[in-house]
């Protein structure tokens, strides 16, 4: 009955931040200018960043694959997340890269995946609001849903295995592998969509989201009448 309340007080806690939150599709010049400083300031306190590292936007936030995500709180950028769908047409993100007899068979075998990486936030705002951590990763629950994929990845460091095993329920889906550019070893763990998200919504209720809500978030400018400025949760899905 405890963790019940726990998990209860948990959920209301994220549910009442997520009705202050927005989330922008960053396309514009201006857009990635400003994940990119982002990116600068959440970077440079862990050491993946410093004052004189180049721009940092890369060629992938560009890929035909990515969907770069800006996640605003009370109007101000807290945190961003470039999200890839992944398929064996479309193969450009972290995991294919640092996992590609892995994932390499998998794509040929007919599967599709989401890839999401380049998380960062502010850390004013997650120091004073750790749950939009969360809220920034539902936005990968969300295109995995939209895009109907097989599964949902996370290519981490290993102090994050924890999360990914008891939040989403992922598991190991090869041994760490050394990244030259990091420096340290990466996992890759993953989810199968089908199985783990409904499981997920059902005790974290803040991670549902509707197909209008995932429609204006991913897809492409030529489905959607107005391109839209912002995408406001839909509170009430999550009580369904």
């Amino acid at each position: 009955m405890a963790q019940q309340n726990v998990a209860g007080e948990f959920n209301l806690k994220l549910i009442n931040l997520l009705k202050d939150v927005e989330y922008r599709r960053m396309e514009s010049i201006e857009d990635l200018e400003a994940v990119a400083g982002l990116r600068r300031k959440a970077y440079i306190p862990v050491g993946l960043a410093s004052e004189t590292t180049p721009m940092m936007i890369d060629d992938e936030d560009f890929a035909p694959n990515a969907h770069v995500i800006g996640v605003y709180y009370l109007e101000q950028l807290v945190a961003t997340m470039r999200i890839h769908h992944v398929t064996a047409q479309e193969q450009d993100g972290l995991a294919m890269r640092q996992f590609p007899d892995v994932i390499g068979p998998m794509l040929d075998a007919g599967m599709s995946f989401i890839d999401p990486l380049k998380f960062a936030a502010d850390p004013d705002a997650i120091r004073d609001y750790p749950g939009l951590a969360y809220l920034t990763i539902r936005t990968a629950l969300m295109a995995s849903e939209y895009f109907k994929v097989d599964h949902c990845l996370a290519v981490i460091r290993s102090n994050h295995r924890a999360f990914y095993k008891r939040f989403l329920k992922f598991g190991p889906m090869a041994e760490p592998r050394y990244n030259e550019y990091l420096d340290c070893n990466l996992d890759i763990y993953g989810g199968h969509i089908k199985q783990t998200l409904p499981l997920i919504k059902k005790r974290y209720p803040f991670f549902s989201s509707k197909p209008f809500e995932q429609k204006r978030m991913f897809a492409p400018l030529s489905e959607i009448q107005y391109p839209p400025l912002s995408i406001i949760p839909q509170i009430q899905s999550i009580y369904a």
